[in-house]
């Protein structure tokens, strides 16, 4: 019987439905308006080009754990299969994220973005503990992305890699 409630218990500990994958057409619909820059002076309004900088703007948008969240955030998904349990996406995200791009022609030059992992937030409350004492945030709460290099940006959405240095590198 203690087995039985043991397995039970694991089993609803990593079950759970993880939210979708983030998909940026469909995030896009649920939006309207166009959007606007600020001119020097501070008056809103003017319209959006794409050339120069682009700052991470965390007023924007409503933050969730689901696919069809419109804020900024920095976040992982990861399938896990346990053995005795079976499969399951542990997904973690979190909207405390910072950063700029700047644009300049048809290139990105710069780029950097820093999320600070303390705010990380899973599908399953549960592992939030855990998943804070893994990535070590106590010490190392910030990561950071550089783009190395400038790009020229594709024709429409791609899928990118990025790096940096390893919680507590220097």
């Amino acid at each position: 019987m203690i087995v039985a409630l043991a397995i039970g218990g694991l089993v609803w500990f990593f079950s759970g439905d993880a939210p979708g994958e983030v998909d940026i057409d469909r995030t896009a619909s649920s939006v309207s308006g166009n959007p606007t820059t600020t001119d020097a002076a501070g008056s809103a309004g003017v319209p959006a080009g794409i050339e120069g900088t682009w700052v991470v703007d965390t007023t924007v948008g409503e933050f969730t754990l689901e696919d069809t969240t419109t804020a900024f955030f920095a976040g992982f998904r990861i399938d896990e299969e346990l053995r005795g349990i079976g499969a399951t996406t542990a997904v973690g995200r979190t909207p405390l994220v910072s950063g700029s791009i700047l644009i300049a022609g048809d290139r990105v030059t710069s780029a950097t973005v820093s999320a600070d992992l303390r705010g990380i937030v899973s599908n399953e409350s549960r592992r939030n503990g855990a998943i804070q004492r893994s990535l070590g945030t106590a010490p190392h709460p910030e990561a950071t992305f550089e783009l190395p290099n400038p790009a020229a940006p594709p024709p429409g959405p791609a899928p990118g890699r990025g790096g940096g240095p390893p919680p507590g590198a220097t």
